[in-house]
């Protein structure tokens, strides 16, 4: 487990790293404050991440005496939480191709819908009117509260 928190954290200082170099570069000076704010977030988050990995696999070795433990395949319990992942990741994929080209309300019904399915909510008398008017109300915010324009066609 620490080599992942390790690696998730050299990764994470580097994503972190990269949102705010990019926003140095190609986002107007005035609204550069956020992203920015997010950049720093990732990385000390990151930061702290890799320092808990590196502290953990020190730990690990004084207690193993320096020896080398046979790895075990992983349990099926940590294959299908990272199945699970995927799934919301993919969910997330289709989110932003149905946003962009569909609508905005149907993409959020499918996030909302497919989220609460993978991880294991299945009341469908609930979650289909909940999913449809969450989407619907966050539509109108936006729209009417904040008069944001969805790129859409069905807008």
């Amino acid at each position: 487990m620490p080599k992942k928190d390790i690696g998730l954290g050299v990764v994470s200082i580097g994503f972190g790293t990269w949102i705010i170099l990019y926003t140095a570069a190609e986002i107007k000076k005035k609204s550069q404050f956020w992203p920015t704010v997010i950049g720093w977030g990732i990385v000390i988050l990151g930061a702290i991440i890799l320092l808990m990995g590196v502290y953990n696999l020190i730990k690990e070795k004084k207690a193993s005496g320096g020896k080398k433990e046979k790895t075990q395949a992983a349990p099926k319990e940590d294959v299908r939480k990272y199945l699970k992942v995927a799934a919301v990741m993919g969910l997330l994929v289709i989110f932003y191709f149905v946003f962009q080209y569909v609508s905005y309300v149907l993409a959020a019904i499918i996030l909302i819908v497919g989220t609460s399915a993978v991880l294991g909510y299945r009341n469908w008398k609930i979650l289909i009117p909940v999913a449809v008017i969450l989407a619907v109300a966050l539509y109108l915010v936006f729209r009417l509260v904040f008069h944001v324009h969805f790129p859409a066609p069905f807008y």
